[in-house]
């Protein structure tokens, strides 16, 4: 487990996978483990119940389980992304080192103006 917050730098995302699509959401673990992404101590909270999305910190390499009514952090462009553009942000931002990159601010483009949820 890392020392770090989830929290502790701006550039944290949140990763939104299809309820229904265990397949979806067994990409994104493997794609965090592969990565080196380790889970936050925040992880132990008990009975409240988790969503279909994570809070991923790109520059520690934090991530959590989202739990119903928990903001664990501010995503960074107050948008989630899909598993599949997160891979892609994640590769693009370790090329970059830099959240507002034309490629990865095209992918929040499509999303102004919807709710955090809402593809």
């Amino acid at each position: 487990m890392r020392d770090g917050r989830l929290s502790d730098t701006p550039n944290v995302l949140i990763v939104y996978y299809k309820k229904d699509d265990s397949i979806e959401h067994e990409a994104l673990k493997r794609y965090l483990a592969n990565n080196k992404y380790e889970g936050s101590k925040m992880h132990k909270l008990g009975s409240i119940p988790h969503g279909p999305w994570y809070f991923v910190n790109l520059d520690n390499k934090i991530c959590v389980q989202g739990r119903i009514g928990i903001g664990f952090a501010k995503p960074y462009f107050d948008h989630a992304v899909t598993v599949y553009e997160f891979m892609h942000i994640d590769e693009r931002y370790r090329k970059v080192n830099d959240l507002n990159d034309f490629e990865i601010k095209c992918i929040f483009d499509k999303y102004k103006g919807k709710k955090m949820l809402e593809f």
